[in-house]
């Protein structure tokens, strides 16, 4: 069987992100699909440059896993080759190991049996330098390459943090690859995800843990060789943010 790719994510408003994580992806993938959650902020543009399969849905934050199904939809009718789904959100990307380790990887899980395959996330934090690990925040797992299957179908009941790959995944195996994350790379990102979850309900140590100014916070240095060539970043030592220089860069995303 030829192994046939498939990007598969949604955005918006996320202009820059978008850009590296689709730069890097289209490397090695054969296919891309999007959903477009009704950006403004010229994100559509910069996925039509990649792509012309492209859904457009309402920005409505606790639908996702909705859109998410119909996006698959889209997909296999688009597209009925595709054999494996890679899912990244926009400010996600895939360690350089991944250039030419994914298809190794799904062409693995077709000869052994393993319809899904799990990754270790990493969180940079505060800059692409840093790397948070305490509260868990090292200990995560995400399962974003998938076999496609007629199966395939997403768990679309309403919440925060629900499982965002599909349903009936049957055989999944931990994977040398790593996604590196960029959420939570800069101030401003942080505080557009403080300032999202806590205005959909999330509250306690679950939000308080997101602000940079928590005194548990523990960075170690990332390891730069892990980053594809054309986005190795140079060294830098912590960057620290005031309490009211936060809560300032939350009132935007009010």
């Amino acid at each position: 069987m030829t192994i046939k790719i498939c990007l598969f994510s949604k955005f918006y408003n996320d202009r820059e992100n978008l850009e590296r994580m689709l730069s890097t992806t289209s490397k090695y993938v054969d296919y891309m699909v999007l959903c477009d959650d009704s950006s403004n902020d010229g994100s559509r543009e910069v996925a039509e440059k990649y792509t012309k399969d492209i859904i457009t849905m309402p920005n409505v934050f606790t639908d996702e896993l909705s859109h998410k199904q119909k996006l698959l939809e889209f997909a296999r009718e688009k597209h009925p080759d595709i054999t494996h789904f890679i899912h990244l959100d926009s400010d996600e990307i895939l360690d350089i190991t991944a250039s030419e380790g994914l298809k190794r990887l799904c062409e693995f899980g077709e000869m052994f049996g393993f319809d899904s395959f799990a990754v270790h996330l990493i969180n940079l934090w505060g800059s692409p330098c840093w790397v948070r690990v305490d509260s868990q925040f090292n200990d995560l797992t995400k399962v974003p390459i998938w076999e496609n299957s007629p199966d395939l179908k997403f768990d679309t009941s309403e919440g925060l943090h629900r499982p965002q790959q599909p349903m009936n995944l049957k055989r999944c195996l931990k994977s040398s690859i790593q996604i590196l994350h960029y959420g939570f790379s800069d101030f401003n990102s942080i505080a557009r995800k403080y300032s999202t979850y806590k205005r959909h309900g999330q509250s306690g140590n679950a939000l308080d843990r997101l602000r940079p100014d928590n005194p548990n916070i523990q960075l170690v240095p990332m390891n730069l060789s892990l980053f594809p060539a054309d986005l190795k970043p140079r060294g830098e030592p912590q960057k620290i943010i005031t309490t009211k220089e936060f809560d300032e860069l939350c009132q935007k995303y009010q």
